[in-house]
C-alpha cells in the first residue's frame, strides 16, 4: 500500500469515526429527550390519578385501577411517547369535563339554571292547563251557581302547578357534588318569578276556554 492510499484510508476511517460519534451523540440526545418526556409524562399521569381518585372518592365511586388496560402501541419509542402524551392530553380534557359535570345537576347538566327551570315550569303549567280544560269541559252546560266549584278549582290549579314545579326543581336540579355555577347548594336557583308567570298565565287560556265551553 502506497503512502497516498494509506492516507486516504486514514481519512475514510476518521470520517467513519466522526459519523459514528455523531450518531452516538444524536442517539444520546434522543434518549435524553425521551427520558425527559417520560419523566414529565409520569408526573402528569400521577397528578391525573390523584385528581381522579379524589373525584371518585367525593362521588362515592371506586378508585382508578392500578394497572391500565393493555393497548397496542407502536414499536418506535418516540412515537409511543407522543401517543402517550396525546392520551394524557385527552385525559386532562376528560377530567375537566368530569369535574364540570360532577358539579352540575343530573337533569340537563349543560343547560343554564333558568333554561332548565323554565322547562320544568312549562311542563307543570301545561299539566295545569290540561287539568283546567278537563274541569271546564265537565262544567259545560251547568247553571252558573253550580259552576263556582269548577272556577275555584281552575283558580287553584296554577298555584298547585307552581308549587309542584318548585319542589321538582329542588329535587332534579340539585348538583351532584356541590354548588352549580359556583353557587352553594343552599342557594339553588329556582326563578320563582318565571314560574309564576308561566303557571299563572294559564288563567288566560282558562278564561278563553270558559267563554267557549260555558258561554
Amino acid at each position: 500500500m502506497s503512502a497516498d492510499e494509506y492516507l486516504a484510508a486514514l481519512r475514510e476511517l476518521d470520517v467513519l469515526r466522526g459519523s459514528q460519534q455523531d450518531a452516538a451523540a444524536a442517539d444520546a440526545g434522543r434518549r435524553g429527550l425521551l427520558h425527559r418526556d417520560m419523566g414529565a409524562l409520569w408526573e402528569r399521569l400521577g397528578a391525573q390519578r390523584t385528581a381522579l381518585n379524589a373525584l371518585a372518592a367525593t362521588a362515592v365511586l371506586p378508585p382508578v385501577p392500578d394497572k391500565p388496560y393493555p393497548v397496542a402501541r407502536p414499536a418506535d419509542p418516540v412515537a409511543e411517547v407522543a401517543l402517550a402524551t396525546a392520551d394524557a392530553d385527552a385525559a386532562d380534557e376528560g377530567l375537566e369535563q368530569a369535574r364540570y359535570l360532577a358539579h352540575r345537576p343530573a337533569l340537563l347538566p349543560r343547560w343554564r339554571a333558568d333554561e332548565r327551570n323554565g322547562l320544568i315550569y312549562g311542563v307543570a303549567g301545561l299539566l295545569s292547563l290540561l287539568a283546567q280544560m278537563t274541569v271546564l269541559a265537565g262544567a259545560a252546560g251547568q247553571p252558573f251557581s253550580e259552576q263556582f266549584a269548577e272556577f275555584a278549582v281552575c283558580l287553584v290549579l296554577p298555584f298547585v302547578a307552581f308549587g309542584a314545579a318548585w319542589l321538582a326543581i329542588g329535587v332534579v336540579s340539585r348538583p351532584r357534588l356541590g354548588g352549580e355555577e359556583a353557587r352553594p347548594a343552599h342557594k339553588l336557583v329556582r326563578n320563582p318569578r318565571l314560574g309564576l308567570v308561566v303557571c299563572l298565565s294559564t288563567w288566560v287560556v282558562s278564561w278563553w276556554l270558559g267563554t267557549v265551553y260555558l258561554g
